[in-house]
């Protein structure tokens, strides 16, 4: 099976616009994403998604980059535009802001798709667990939490804090969506057909679009904390956690 690596690398917002260019630990946060997908040996094409000139001026030709013109309703959108264009069976998209891709991770994710238990499964996406203590991340509206039902599909994404705790249940876990996302081909083709679904645009969250139109999607708890980047002052916890892994 051929799978390929969607990194989308957007110019940054108005907050942080040289996000992706930011130097950690003598690197630039792009050129570490794309390394870490690089290294991790799964990935048959690695294509780096951006509207970006410098972001294609400093990867030059160290990767297959493809500059978009168009704008995207959001970071699924522009990756599935992208995917058709590309040759293979799988397709992984994954921010450019990640820094770190385990292997591990991924190879589970993956896994998801193989089997009589995986013949069904079209996406499949990872969360980790928020700390019970961790009410800043819960409240965070830039944090998108996820609920998972028994069989550990999605049953809503949302930028509040859900559930909603009525009653403290013992051993029960909030978690947060990483949005490293795994599609087959068809899952990424019919993902652009339809259009931007009214929970997706209320949440302003891309994978409601998949739940909405009745794709489930299987979820997988990353064994490895992720970190997520918002504005310059993320830089200095960046490099702590790219030195500690």
């Amino acid at each position: 099976m051929r799978i390929a690596a969607l990194i989308s690398a957007p110019k940054g917002g108005a907050d942080f616009p040289d996000k992706l260019l930011s130097i950690v630990n003598g690197k630039s946060v792009i050129e570490h994403t794309v390394a870490s997908a690089d290294a991790t040996g799964i990935f048959t094409d690695i294509v780096v998604v951006t509207n970006d000139d410098d972001i294609e001026a400093k990867l030059g030709e160290t990767v297959k980059v493809v500059k978009t013109k168009k704008s995207f309703e959001n970071y699924i959108e522009r990756l599935a535009e992208v995917s058709v264009l590309t040759d293979a069976d799988m397709f992984v998209c994954i921010p450019a802001d990640h820094l770190r891709v385990h292997t591990a991770t991924l190879e589970k994710l993956l896994q998801l798709f193989e089997g009589a238990a995986g013949k069904d499964v079209q996406v499949a996406s990872v969360v980790q667990k928020i700390q019970k203590d961790a009410e800043q991340v819960k409240a965070d509206k830039n944090t998108v939490k996820v609920v998972l039902g028994l069989r550990m599909h999605a049953l809503y994404f949302s930028r509040y804090a859900i559930p909603y705790m009525q009653h403290d249940e013992a051993g029960f876990a909030c978690y947060e969506h990483i949005n490293i996302i795994a599609c087959k081909k068809d899952a990424m083709f019919n993902f652009i057909q339809w259009p931007p679904s009214p929970l997706e645009r209320a949440e302003q969250i891309h994978a409601l679009r998949f739940v909405e139109n009745g794709v489930q999607i299987k979820m997988l708890i990353a064994q490895y904390p992720y970190i997520k980047m918002k504005t310059a002052a993320d830089l200095p916890a960046a490099e702590a956690f790219l030195k500690a892994q």
